[in-house]
């Protein structure tokens, strides 16, 4: 039988073994199965091989802040798009990082994470929908730190995601949406194309950017999702994605009014390399949505410019944005009584609930006029007994 080297390692009960090492003056300490003396030996020397390679984090003594580093080059990076990296690093850095980053990771408790909702809501603006996206990161960290055995359960296991009042959103009349669009356009042709676009298809800004003349068919009146775009810091615009999630890249129908948006800016495009030559309009990747010279409309370019309008006409309701308009689009549909089922098909929203909730305020107006008409039935039915 191989003589075994007893150091670092102590039977604690049958079946687990405390395992200690110190490397570069860092202690190491763990509690792991093992049925040996000789099989908790050789556990010993594959962590502290993997400590010296870098694949194992040291857990003494290690920060959230730290944790998050090794969460960020082992977890994320492999796994998401440079857009959902961007979203996990910001919301890490305004929420996390100051208010319990600095805590070493293995005390964190329950207690500690529902305090820190509590200063987040009391020192932010943030709204509860804000705290459910911060909820979800959370936990999918914390859940990647008890697979690297940083940690032995996640704290944030039994703690509920924080709930998010329906969203309330202003909603502008029909001709609220003419008299801003007809000002947009008197303004700039170019930036009130996509903001019309988006108001009459409900898709997202970065969808709506996204689109190139192959995606269109005109006479089936689809449009073809397969691309969104995006501006991120140290990155060459446009940072194209795929889209937010599979069911959001599909193949959509349009009404007769986009169709004919799409047809107006098509002429508009090949007048204006007419007027000015190929040189000075360089559209060669066939975006739709671009400026007087053929480049990509940036986000938040778009964004700007629909601010600045709105702020030039003080009657109109307020706030409003391009997010707005994608709500407006379902929010006049429901108006007009389309099924809510297909507006959830249209917005591609992932559940049935979550366009219940966004439009609970239509829905709920439907619902009364809807049982209004028992009013009509029974003074029908008084009238003829009468």
């Amino acid at each position: 039988m191989p003589k075994v080297n007893k150091v670092g390692i102590r039977k604690l009960r049958e079946g687990f073994y405390n395992i200690r090492f110190e490397i570069s003056g860092e202690r190491y300490d763990y509690v792991r199965e093992a049925t040996t003396d000789t099989e908790a030996s050789a556990i010993r020397s594959k962590m502290m091989a993997e400590v010296k390679s870098g694949e194992r984090v040291n857990k003494i003594n290690l920060s959230l802040n730290e944790y998050f580093k090794q969460f960020e080059k082992d977890y994320l990076i492999p796994r998401s798009s440079a857009v959902t990296l961007k979203d996990y690093k910001v919301v890490f850095k305004r929420y996390v990082e100051t208010r319990i980053g600095k805590k070493q990771i293995q005390k964190i408790n329950p207690r500690d994470i529902y305090k820190f909702y509590e200063d987040v809501r009391s020192t932010t603006n943030a709204k509860e929908g804000t705290l459910k996206i911060v909820h979800a990161y959370l936990r999918k960290c914390f859940n990647f730190a008890v697979d690297l055995d940083v940690i032995s359960k996640n704290p944030m296991a039994k703690i509920p995601s924080p709930k998010s009042d329906p969203s309330k959103f202003v909603v502008w009349s029909a001709e609220e949406v003419q008299t801003f669009l007809d000002f947009s356009k008197a303004k700039n042709i170019w930036t009130y194309y996509p903001m019309a676009f988006t108001i009459m298809t409900g898709l997202r800004r970065s969808e709506v950017l996204g689109l190139k003349w192959v995606d269109i068919d005109f006479e089936r009146g689809v449009i073809k999702l397969t691309r969104t775009v995006h501006e991120l810091v140290g990155q060459e615009f446009p940072v194209i994605q795929s889209g937010k999630t599979d069911r959001s890249m599909t193949t959509i129908p349009i009404p007769e009014v986009a169709l004919n948006l799409l047809k107006d800016i098509k002429a508009h495009q090949v007048i204006t390399v007419s007027d000015v030559g190929k040189d000075l309009f360089n559209n060669k990747d066939g975006w739709i949505f671009v400026l007087d010279n053929g480049s990509l409309i940036k986000p938040n370019w778009l964004t700007t410019r629909f601010r600045r309008n709105l702020n030039l006409i003080p009657s109109l309701p307020k706030p409003m944005n391009i997010k707005g308009f994608r709500h407006m689009f379902a929010t006049f549909l429901l108006q007009k009584n389309a099924h809510p089922k297909l507006v959830q098909e249209l917005m591609r929203h992932s559940t049935f609930k979550l366009t219940m909730d966004t439009y609970s305020h239509v829905v709920e107006s439907m619902g009364k006029e809807t049982v209004s008409l028992m009013d009509e039935v029974f003074s029908g039915a008084k009238q003829t007994n009468g």
